[in-house]
């Protein structure tokens, strides 16, 4: 979620349920490990095409980050192409994650 975004709600609905997962199974969570390199309008009237290119290069590894070989929880609050969840999932993968998982609450 963009930091506008995320002023104007004041809250981050995939953020929170991280944090209760973290919670449960404790494991760290870290909200910066991709960063968004670029604004992007949002996603949600787009079509999958528009979704992809929208998504083009805006989101990067935080190298500060060492992931390699390990298993990754992406959360998010709602799924509706997966374009964001493939993106983020791909650039985790090339920075060495073991595996990709994800969780979500809500399907569209």
């Amino acid at each position: 979620m963009n930091r506008f975004k995320r002023l104007f709600r004041m809250y981050n609905p995939a953020l929170i349920m991280a944090q209760e997962i973290s919670r449960l199974l404790k494991k760290p969570v870290s909200p910066d490990v991709l960063i968004k390199s670029r604004w992007t309008k949002s996603q949600t009237f787009l079509s999958k095409k528009e979704r992809e290119k929208n998504l083009s290069n805006s989101l990067i590894f935080n190298k500060k980050y060492q992931i390699i070989d390990q298993k990754i929880l992406l959360v998010d609050d709602v799924l509706t192409t997966g374009t964001t969840i493939n993106k983020c999932a791909k650039i985790l993968k090339d920075s060495g994650a073991k595996s990709v998982y994800v969780m979500t609450i809500a399907m569209t």
